[in-house]
């Protein structure tokens, strides 16, 4: 939130004075901010020095440009009001909404990151409505407060000045919802040791990330959008970027690449499964089928042997019903004799 950079526009011949909207012919410095504990963007470190991914990219933009970079860390809430008051000239690092872009000027982008809500490890979040009514920790001035405040979910958001206050309210238990950037809450959650903390993963807001400086003060944004531009070409933003950010996204594909292989043992073995029952079901219905058709031949059989019976029957009829008349003949025939 409040980074001071002081640059010394050397060889340029320009500069700003806090508060001043153009930058003249003459050397003095530009004072830039950024958040006092919002790593692994800006923080200082045991010693007491700046450090983090803004602060790196804010000196190298300077050296770009020929520029002596000094850097001073604030709150962030104190650091945008002190842009907003002329106090500061630029904050290396904010996240851009059309809200915010009202009252402050964007360089094109430097970096992508989002939110997410972090919770006690027990807690599973299917969906940012299962939010609805509950109460939240924001980090004051930060665009997740920002983008919840504008949903109508009716969260009840409590305000605090650093995403390790936050994080530690989550963690003692006093709330079960924080809601943060990605990227310094898992930080955070590291450095302090919050092993029974955890990320949702629900991916709120992708934003880009820049440098902003007041609407009125076009020269300076011109000034950090070539320096922006110089760090680029020449591949040193990639190697702060990675120095700085690549092993969180290193350690994101890991996990993801975890999820997936879950994913396709959980998909492989229901795969196993479905295709042992299907196996199972097809000999059922062979082994039935198959009784069936003993049962059905046997049954002819029976037929066959019922029908040949039946005729075996009247053949003998036929043949006691002969034996019969010749009988009544012999008779008659007697009668007559006599």
């Amino acid at each position: 939130a409040g980074l001071l950079i002081t640059v010394f526009l050397g060889g340029y011949g320009v500069t700003a004075m806090p508060g001043i909207t153009r930058l003249p012919n003459s050397t003095n410095r530009i004072v830039v901010g950024d958040d006092i504990n919002y790593p692994p963007y800006s923080y200082v470190d045991a010693d007491g020095n700046p450090q983090g991914f803004n602060i790196a990219l804010a000196k190298a933009v300077g050296e770009a440009m020929g520029l002596k970079v000094e850097i001073r860390l604030d709150e962030w809430s104190r650091t945008r009001e002190a842009l907003e008051a002329g106090e500061i000239d630029a904050i290396s690092g904010m996240f851009y909404s059309e809200e915010r872009s009202q009252t402050y000027a964007f360089t094109t982008r430097h970096s992508v990151t989002s939110g997410d809500i972090f919770t006690r490890t027990a807690t599973m979040l299917g969906s940012l409505e299962d939010l609805r009514g509950k109460t939240v920790v924001v980090q004051k001035g930060d665009i997740v407060a920002e983008y919840l405040a504008g949903t109508e979910l009716e969260i009840q958001l409590v305000e605090v000045f650093t995403v390790n206050e936050a994080l530690s309210l989550v963690a003692d238990g006093t709330y079960d919802y924080a809601g943060l950037m990605k990227l310094p809450g898992i930080y955070a959650m590291e450095e302090q040791g919050f092993s029974q903390l955890r990320s949702q993963g629900l991916q709120l807001i992708p934003n880009d990330y820049s440098m902003a400086v007041r609407r009125d003060n076009e020269d300076l944004l011109l000034l950090l959008n070539g320096g922006l531009k110089i760090v680029q070409a020449t591949g040193e933003y990639q190697t702060i970027y990675d120095e700085w950010l690549g092993v969180y996204e290193e350690r994101d594909f890991r996990k993801n690449l975890v999820r997936y292989h879950r994913f396709l043992l959980v998909a492989g073995g229901m795969v196993v499964v479905l295709l042992g029952m299907s196996l199972f079901l097809r000999y059922l219905v062979h082994k039935r089928t198959a009784a069936l058709r003993g049962a059905n031949e046997e049954l002819q059989l029976k037929q066959l042997e019922l029908q040949s019976l039946n005729m075996e029957m009247e053949a003998s009829m036929e043949e006691l019903t002969a034996m019969e008349q010749e009988l009544r003949d012999q008779l008659y025939r007697i009668r007559e004799s006599e």
